[in-house]
């Protein structure tokens, strides 16, 4: 399954991120969750703590001041060159 969202807007063209780094070296914590009625232990991670080309295995939750990305057990989220969040299922990815 892959889910798309896009936002609209003019605010001229995107440019790379600068930061580098990647893999799973940022800052986190674990915390209980419930998906399909069972419990799991999720990763919790600030959004602004994921540099460049980090991946977060879900289960987990990235949080950031407008919004809330949950990441379902058996899918990651990669931050993508231009700091995009990449959501996809793990035989997706």
């Amino acid at each position: 399954m892959v889910v798309r969202s896009t936002a609209l807007g003019d605010k001229g063209r995107a440019e790379p991120v600068a930061m580098n780094g990647g893999g799973t070296d940022y800052p986190s914590a674990t915390r209980r969750v419930t998906f399909d009625r069972q419990g799991h232990d999720a990763v919790i991670v600030a959004r602004d703590d994921l540099p460049r080309d980090a991946v977060v295995a879900g289960p987990a939750v990235i949080s950031e001041d407008t919004a809330t990305t949950v990441v379902p057990p058996g899918a990651r989220a990669v931050v993508d060159r231009y700091g995009t969040l990449v959501v996809s299922a793990e035989e997706d990815a």
